[in-house]
């Protein structure tokens, strides 16, 4: 379950598509897997990069987010200016991966395969801060009972799109033009409200709107 789960059920509804199978993917498979025909889209809070528009196509960002840092409860880093020395555990193939090192250049990387992975390098002190999206990271946190806490506010900004592969331009625009339906029918905004919205487990500052291009 997931809000990006919701947008892909509501997207099917969009597109009059009976059933969606769902496929876990991490960062640094989801291209591949889209890109080789595996999947035909890949909604897995993917950020849209330059870098990865040279294997797949995107849709217009449906969500926005920022990297942001974890670190133990106890830590003395609060900013991605305090990692001058520091090992710091990114997922492998992320975007955090790369800005990190752009952040901090003094920094080193431990790459791990997953997300939960973070959480484990930091706990036991393996890695002294883990960078991803502040999102994911939100769960984390909970998952902590007060062991990891946030430092400091995201230092990029992260537009996440729906992956497709190169040359499906009709896909692409069907995808854009349903991501534009659930905005205007306000059902994109009760979905972002459940999982993001006040009061919601995952809480986030700030709102994100779909822009939507003229009929």
């Amino acid at each position: 379950m997931g809000f990006d789960i919701d947008v892909a059920n509501a997207l099917a509804g969009e597109l009059d598509i009976a059933k969606v199978e769902l496929v876990p993917v991490t960062a640094d498979s989801g291209r591949d897997q889209v890109a080789s025909g595996a999947v035909d889209l890949v909604i897995a809070a993917m950020t849209q990069t330059r870098y990865r528009e040279r294997r797949v196509d995107f849709t217009i960002p449906y969500f926005q987010d920022g990297q942001a840092l974890l670190v133990a409860q106890g830590s003395a880093i609060q900013t991605y200016q305090d990692l001058g020395g520091a090992t710091v555990a990114a997922v492998k193939g992320s975007t955090g991966s790369y800005y990190v090192k752009q952040a901090a250049p003094d920094c080193r990387v431990e790459a791990v395969p997953t997300v939960a992975g973070l959480a484990a390098a930091v706990a036991s002190g393996r890695a002294q801060a883990a960078v991803c999206d502040r999102i994911l990271l939100l769960g984390l946190v909970r998952q902590s009972a007060g062991a990891l806490r946030l430092a400091g506010e995201p230092f990029t900004v992260e537009p996440y799109a729906i992956a497709v592969a190169e040359n499906q331009s009709k896909l692409r625009k069907a995808v854009n033009h349903a991501l534009i339906a659930l905005w205007e029918s306000g059902r994109y905004q009760g979905l972002y409200a459940t999982w993001f919205g006040p009061g919601a487990a995952w809480e986030l500052p700030g709102r994100f709107a779909i822009t939507p291009y003229p009929r």
